[in-house]
């Protein structure tokens, strides 16, 4: 059975990247989506979150987690551009 998700994160793997990624991740599941603006469900769906997922077995790769994914997010923070 393919899994769907709503969102795929990728991120830079550092202490505090990783901290937003699961925050945001955690953010995005949980939001419950306002009566008047519900189409289907409460919820948004689930979301992929790189290498936190991708090490077990049972997900599939990030290339096709991502053609699963809705949206796709970034996220580097502005200290890792800085040389």
């Amino acid at each position: 059975m393919e899994q769907n998700y709503v969102a795929f994160i990728s991120y830079r793997h550092m202490e505090l990247d990783s901290a937003v990624a699961k925050a945001l991740h955690t953010q995005i599941e949980q939001y419950v989506i306002p009566k008047e603006l519900r189409k289907q469900g409460k919820k948004l769906g689930r979301v992929f979150r790189d290498l936190d997922m991708t090490c077990r077995k049972t997900v599939f790769s990030g290339r096709q987690s991502i053609r699963r994914s809705h949206w796709t997010m970034f996220g580097t923070m502005r200290t890792a551009c800085v040389r």
